[in-house]
C-alpha cells in the first residue's frame, strides 16, 4: 500500500520558518526579531504560540528600540531591503545585543545588501545567512499572494 500525504501550502510553510529557520539554531532560548513585511508572512502561517514553543523568549520588531539580551542567540527574520539591512547592520554597531545573530531573509538577498552585511561590524557575529524564499503570504491552506 502507497501512502500519500498532501500538505497544504501553509502548513509546508509553517514548517519551513518553525523547523528549518527557528528550530534549526541551537540554545535554551532565543530571540526572533522581524520586520514589518516579515511579520506579516510569519503571521499569515503561524501563532505566536507556535513561535514561543520553539524556544523563543520574545518576538521583537527590528523598527522599535529594544532591550539588549548579550546571553541569547538572535534569529532575524527580515525582508531583503535596505531599511531592513541598515537597521540589522546598527543593531551590532556600537555594541554586541545578542550572543550571535543567525539572519534569514525571505527572498533572495541583492548583492550590494550582501556587502553591506560583510562590511560591518556585524559580520563576525553572523553565524546563519539564508534566503528562506517565502516572500508571499498563505491566505488560505493552497492560495497565496
Amino acid at each position: 500500500d502507497l501512502i500519500v500525504l498532501t500538505m497544504t501550502l501553509r502548513s509546508v510553510v509553517r514548517q519551513r520558518l518553525l523547523d528549518d529557520m527557528i528550530g534549526s539554531i541551537e540554545g535554551d532560548f532565543k530571540v526572533l526579531i522581524v520586520d514589518k513585511c516579515s511579520v506579516v508572512v510569519l503571521g499569515s502561517c503561524c501563532k505566536n504560540s507556535d513561535v514561543l514553543d520553539k524556544k523563543v523568549v520574545v518576538i521583537e520588531n527590528i523598527h522599535l528600540a529594544r532591550q539588549p539580551l548579550p546571553t541569547y542567540p538572535a534569529i532575524y527574520f527580515l525582508s531583503p531591503h535596505e531599511e531592513s539591512v541598515d537597521l540589522f547592520v546598527k543593531d551590532w554597531e556600537e555594541t554586541r545585543p545578542y550572543l550571535q545573530a543567525h539572519v534569514f531573509f525571505t527572498s533572495r538577498l541583492p548583492d550590494n545588501l550582501f556587502d553591506k552585511l560583510g562590511r560591518g561590524k556585524c559580520g563576525k557575529y553572523i553565524r546563519t545567512l539564508k534566503e528562506v524564499n517565502v516572500d508571499f503570504l498563505c491566505n488560505e491552506s493552497q492560495v497565496f499572494s
